[in-house]
């Protein structure tokens, strides 16, 4: 009984990754900028101070707003 509850177990797990690999999206992808904001704010804090923090988070939000607009526009159409 045991190795049948393993081999289901391992079975599901196998299955469980391709599932979402095979899924069609009708969706573009969301690149979140106020992650790129905080990113670039802490790098550029990290190099060059205050100043630099206000340098990169103007710049990781304008990287992130730009990958959304290229996947907006680069999306597949069913």
């Amino acid at each position: 009984m045991t190795k049948k509850i393993q081999a289901a177990v391992l079975s599901l797990a196998l299955v469980l990754p391709s599932a979402g690999a095979l899924a069609k999206t009708r969706h573009y992808h969301h690149y979140s900028r106020t992650r790129g904001t905080v990113v670039g704010a802490v790098g550029g804090a990290l190099i060059a101070g205050k100043k630099g923090a206000v340098v990169g988070a103007l710049l990781g939000n304008a990287v992130q707003a730009e990958r959304t607009k290229q996947s907006k526009k680069h999306r597949r159409r069913y």
